[in-house]
């Protein structure tokens, strides 16, 4: 809440029952007749009861009754200085002024020294927070009426909790947190710094608030000053990050860095906030030697730890620059300062080895991602494959694909190309083939220029049937989708009614030699109202011809289908030959959703045959 509140008090300290029952009667009561209830309570107070209550919400947010409730206590033990500077802190934070004015009399009156600087903070933040900032500088020149000389060097002394709480540095402080508010405070500071020695914390005060306005100009003015009045300070970290951060806020790198060398002699380095802005703005433009500079300076001279962004920012840039043994030292080095790259870190490295068709480099690197369970992205993966085939090594190219595929890495459109487009130059023509079918299992639809580029190569070796095969499948599976995905989609636009889909799964046996197919089978799906819900009912029927399939192994995998953002409940069912399934949902887009999966799966899996149903194991709750 303020200084006030924080006065030597820990913050986890929990209340005295006896406090929680005032606080419960303050609470509920009006403020005429807090008194009356508190008397006829019971319980007698303590000055520490009373510290409890006083600091509490309660009293925060019910200033009058936090009044009645200081008098009502104050007859029967003597309040704490810490006790009045709440209730200063209460009135001051409601705008009661006046009655914050008699109090801080009251105390002054009963002397021994109740009247202190966090006095005098509470008030100064009280009128900063309301934007008065003129009381707050008139409430500074009458410290001295009430005993509280407004002098740094025998204040220092008296610093509570908080780091501002030096008179003058409380003032400051709270001037400069509001915007707009540093001309009031630069003047409060230029009339008073004749009388009151400004300290190192003073010039830390204001260089922060001239960062927060940007004023390059009144920085340099105010680090100047403070270098003549308090001279250098190693441990002064605030001020020093202050002022050079406001340099590169403002355009001015080159200033900044060479009162960064004049610091560096000195012995008076900035912290990390700084050098974090500081790479950051050297690597946004791209200046390596600069950044190298800033870099060596901040971990050697400085001994600061950079964080995981700093370390992939300046790995970014060494392997953008083509200087990726710099960036693989800094990799090593991570562990040792306990920092532990990431996804960012490893991809960036895997990019400047491609970039620099480093083939060697780049496929051991590729295998210490897979070591350190690092996954290369859709785009590193493109231009591996690409760069492996163009530097004659097949097998790393196809290796990249495995990890692809077993990682479900996508969009894997174009890796895809890449290989096939590879393959072929190096005539693996049955590995095309393989590899073809597999991309197309995985919904991959290769684009018409590779089609025509397998085409011409295979008509040269004399394969047309091998090209054959593979140019039927995307007609036979992906248009046949698309085809029965329609229907299905206007019979969930009508809402409600039937329809069959028919399918012929004929050439599953024919090109992969799966044994026990239907020749046909057909899915009827209803959509019926139920009590406000929505039906779905799913029945699959194979052929007469066919005899009924043997469910007893089943394909299980897991499914979970969301619709914005919302899970759907699925119940556990298993899905056969000659079966039906009902499914009570809500969503009709789920519905379409769920039929399309069905479909999906019947048209597109080629190693699914009639033995095999689909079981779903897993279930999400309807949310």
């Amino acid at each position: 809440m303020s200084a006030a509140t924080e006065e030597g008090r820990p913050d986890g300290e929990e209340d005295s029952p006896r406090a929680e029952a005032f606080l419960e009667i303050l609470g509920r009561v009006q403020p005429g007749d807090a008194e009356a209830e508190l008397s006829s309570c019971g319980i007698g107070p303590t000055a520490e009861v009373a510290e409890q209550v006083l600091r509490s919400r309660v009293c925060y947010s019910r200033p009058k009754s936090a009044v009645r409730f200081f008098v009502w206590s104050g007859r029967s033990v003597k309040h704490t200085g810490y006790a009045w500077n709440l209730l200063v802190d209460i009135l001051g934070k409601a705008d009661m002024e006046e009655p914050m004015w008699d109090a801080v009399r009251t105390m002054n009156k009963e002397g021994g020294g109740l009247v202190t600087v966090a006095t005098f903070a509470s008030i100064f933040s009280s009128y900063c927070a309301s934007g008065n900032l003129r009381k707050a500088v008139e409430a500074f020149d009458v410290m001295g009426k009430y005993g509280v000389e407004p002098d740094a060097v025998a204040l220092n002394s008296l610093l509570s909790a908080t780091p501002d709480a030096v008179a003058l540095n409380s003032l400051l402080s709270s001037m400069c947190r509001g915007e707009g508010r540093m001309p009031a405070a630069q003047d409060l500071f230029e009339r008073t710094k004749a009388t009151v020695a400004p300290d190192a914390d003073t010039f830390g005060i204001l260089l922060e608030a001239w960062e927060k306005e940007g004023n390059a100009q009144r920085a340099k003015s105010t680090f100047g000053e403070m270098i003549v009045r308090v001279g250098w300070d190693a441990g002064n970290l605030p001020a020093y990050d202050a002022f050079l951060s406001t340099l590169v806020r403002g355009d001015q790198f080159g200033e900044a860095l060479k009162f960064l060398q004049v610091m560096r002699s000195k012995g008076c380095l900035p912290g990390l906030k700084f050098f974090a802005r500081a790479i950051d703005l050297v690597v946004r433009k791209r200046d390596y030697a600069n950044s190298l500079a800033i870099w060596q300076m901040m971990i050697s001279d400085a001994g600061l730890v950079p964080n995981l962004p700093m370390y992939n920012a300046m790995i970014d840039l060494c392997c953008s620059v083509g200087d990726t043994d710099y960036a693989l030292r800094m990799l090593d080095e991570m562990p040792f300062n306990g920092v532990f790259a990431d996804f960012i870190t490893y991809n960036a490295i895997l990019e400047g080895l491609i970039k620099q068709r480093k083939a060697r480099e780049a496929e051991a690197f590729l295998a210490e991602m897979s070591k350190n369970e690092q996954l290369p992205s859709p785009t590193n993966c493109a231009a591996a494959i690409s760069m492996f085939s163009k530097e004659f090594n097949p097998s790393a190219a196809i290796d990249v694909w495995h990890c692809i595929v077993e990682h479900q890495i996508t969009p894997a459109d174009e890796s895809a190309r890449e290989l096939i487009v590879g393959l072929l130059d190096f005539g693996r023509f049955a590995e095309v083939k393989k590899y073809t079918d597999e991309m197309l299992d995985m919904g991959i639809e290769l684009p018409q220029s590779t089609i025509d580029n397998m085409k011409r190569t295979f008509d040269k070796v004399g394969k047309r049937h091998t090209y054959d095969h593979i140019a039927r499948r995307p007609k036979r599976c992906v248009v046949g989708f698309l085809d029965e995905k329609r229907r299905v989609l206007g019979l969930l636009e009508g809402c409600m009614g039937t329809t069959t889909l028919l399918f012929n799964f004929s050439y599953l046996k024919a090109d992969f030699g799966v044994k026990g197919i239907p020749q046909s089978c057909s899915i009827s799906i209803s959509l019926l109202k139920y009590y406000g819900f929505v039906v779905l009912k799913i029945e699959l029927r194979r052929s007469a011809s066919v005899s009924i399939c043997n469910t007893g192994n089943l394909y299980s995998f897991e499914i979970y289908c969301y619709y914005q953002q919302s899970s759907i409940f699925i119940t556990h069912f298993v899905l056969g030959f000659d079966c039906t399934l009902i499914v009570l949902i809500q969503e009709i887009a789920f519905c379409w959703r769920l039929c399309c999966f069905l479909v999906e799966f019947l048209c597109l899996r080629s190693d699914w045959h009639s033995s095999k149903g689909i079981c779903f194991v897993e279930s999400v709750p309807l949310i």
